[in-house]
């Protein structure tokens, strides 16, 4: 009985992390097809380059905007040492990528705990590759990193 149960932990992981892989490849793929970003992700950007040059408090003071992603990007790039614009550009949309995963995860063990495994591998699979989710999550946008944290 042990050994059944080691099994089926171990098929329920692997089945998720099957579909986590497939969602990983479509954001990899929108991140590298993505010609230009949103207008908002424009602002989490100057906000996080003002972050280096400027006092942070002036920088939140600012904007209109919630400083958490862009302290994020921030400190990623910082630790990254991406050059700017490019390489900021890509850490922000792999921080929106990670975190939209993160999300999916989220999604797994609530639906897992209400339903079953199985209508929560579904729902990971539906939502996870749904089109609208996929191209926030590949563009620098908050909205992956607000739903994760929610």
């Amino acid at each position: 009985m042990n050994s059944g149960l080691k099994n089926s932990k171990w098929k329920e992981i692997l089945c998720l992390g099957a579909v986590l892989a497939v969602v990983a490849a479509t954001r990899i793929t929108g991140i590298a097809r993505a010609d230009n970003i949103a207008r908002d992700g424009t602002i989490y950007l100057t906000m996080a380059q003002e972050m280096f040059v400027a006092k942070p408090v002036e920088t939140f003071n600012s904007y209109d905007y919630h400083p958490g992603y862009s302290i994020v990007i921030a400190g990623l790039a910082r630790i990254t040492g991406a050059s700017w614009p490019d390489g900021w550009i890509l850490v922000a949309q792999c921080i929106s990528a990670s975190m939209s995963i993160l999300t999916l995860l989220g999604v797994y063990y609530i639906t897992k705990t209400l339903f079953s495994q199985k209508t929560a591998l579904l729902s990971v699979m539906v939502f996870g590759l749904s089109m609208e989710f996929t191209k926030i999550s590949c563009d620098v946008l908050s909205d992956s990193m607000s739903v994760a944290m929610a």
